[in-house]
């Protein structure tokens, strides 16, 4: 179990590590906007995985809660 658990922390860095959109986005407008631009995007771009997260999280709270087989399967 610790090998699946190391081996998913590793993926999971590498995955928060490798720049996607939402960095190219805050370094644009860093460049065009300077620092307080740049200080907006990334609060933006922080809530808005903060509201994809809550919601994904209830989503599959109510389909656990809706579905017994559902919640076998994950458990």
């Amino acid at each position: 179990m610790t090998g699946g658990y190391l081996a998913f922390l590793g993926v999971a860095l590498l995955v928060i590590l490798t720049p996607g959109q939402d960095t190219a986005l805050t370094i644009s407008r860093s460049i065009g906007g300077g620092r307080r631009g740049g200080v907006f995007v990334a609060f933006g771009v922080a809530t808005g995985q903060l509201v994809w997260t809550v919601a994904a999280g209830a989503g599959l709270s109510a389909l656990l809660l809706a579905s017994e087989p559902a919640f076998l399967v994950l458990r």
